[in-house]
């Protein structure tokens, strides 16, 4: 078993715009990865936060088994591909793809390798879709792109 794990993270929508690729160890719990990805994508961590692998819910509260998945789960686990979703209101989801890297052991629980786009737009994934269509100018002064909107 290898003791890193390649780890690909796309937003699902837009995947060309918005990702992440990152090695991290293969015993980080699944609260680990979330925050790396939450981090990386700049999020504000103001909303709920889930993976899915194989059917499988990975969330703060199992309620099967009384206990917080997150932190009892490691990313060994998800090895394949599985889905992120954050704020479950706005519907941000990222497809995640994690493959063995090597057994070369780090000292850092992770090392970002590569990334596009600045990441979630807090409450206003409407306003992230307008831009990836083209439909905002974000060389536009704020105020145009407000007054826009409305």
């Amino acid at each position: 078993m290898a003791k890193t794990l390649l780890v690909n993270v796309k937003e699902h929508d837009f995947p060309n715009r918005l990702n992440r690729k990152f090695v991290i160890k293969a015993d980080a719990t699944l609260f680990e990865l979330s925050c790396v990805i939450l981090t990386s994508m700049l999020s504000e961590y103001c909303h709920i936060w889930s993976f899915e692998h194989n059917g499988t819910t990975y969330d703060f509260v199992d309620e099967k088994e009384n206990s917080n998945a997150l932190f009892e789960h490691t990313v060994n686990e998800l090895i394949g591909k599985s889905t992120f979703s954050y704020d479950y209101g706005e519907g941000w989801t990222f497809d995640v793809t994690i493959k063995e890297y090597s057994d070369y052991s780090m000292r850092q629980k992770v090392y970002m390798l590569d990334g596009k786009g600045l990441g979630i737009w807090e409450d206003n994934i409407s306003g992230y879709w307008d831009y990836c269509d083209g439909k905002t100018n974000i060389n536009a002064r704020r105020k145009d792109q407000w007054d826009a909107r409305f």
